[in-house]
């Protein structure tokens, strides 16, 4: 953003993608991450930079609480205009919220909340589901500062290396000691 020489803001675009889905709702997880929601309501998590999806999730279990009162017209006995009626059908008004690598959802019944792992909780799942390769190939991603979606490693570059080798080592450690 930046302003003209007639105080007027000018926006310039950063990045540009679309989706082959209809969207519903956009969320920031964080600076590199974004969930998307189609109305079919499955979130996609996604990778801003490389654009690339990194998981998908079907919410329509949860009900999504669609519709509130300002598109149905409550306040004036419902007289809505035509165009107004069809957008509250899919208006998820403060249905959904994101704080945090956190998203709190609202549903009919209930109240979910969707959070990203950590890098370290990431890698612990790894190797706890015995998937030693891609904990390996995820600890050298994080080691070279190439994985998406990474939460909580924070610091230099020097120290988040140091932090990601020691956990690393420490798991490899573990793998031999088992095996």
């Amino acid at each position: 953003m930046t302003l003209t020489t007639k105080n007027q803001i000018e926006l310039l675009p950063l990045q540009k993608f679309t989706v082959t889905y209809q969207l519903l709702s956009l969320h920031w997880l964080n600076s590199r991450t974004i969930a998307l929601l189609d109305t079919r309501e499955t979130l996609h998590v996604m990778d801003v930079r490389s654009q690339e999806e990194l998981e998908t999730v079907d919410l329509s279990q949860i009900r999504l609480v669609y519709a509130s009162s300002h598109f149905k017209g409550l306040a004036t006995g419902g007289n809505v205009s035509r165009g107004f009626a069809v957008a509250g059908e899919r208006a998820c008004y403060n249905s959904i919220l994101c704080f945090n690598n956190q998203m709190v959802i609202l549903g009919t019944k209930s109240v979910h909340a969707l959070t990203m792992r950590s890098w370290h909780e990431r890698l612990d799942y790894l190797v706890k589901q015995h998937f030693y390769t891609e904990a390996l190939q995820l600890g050298y991603e994080l080691y070279l500062e190439k994985a998406k979606a990474v939460v909580g490693l924070k610091g230099s570059k020097d120290s988040k290396k140091m932090i990601v080798r020691e956990k690393v080592e420490l798991k490899i450690a573990i793998f031999d000691f088992c095996f």
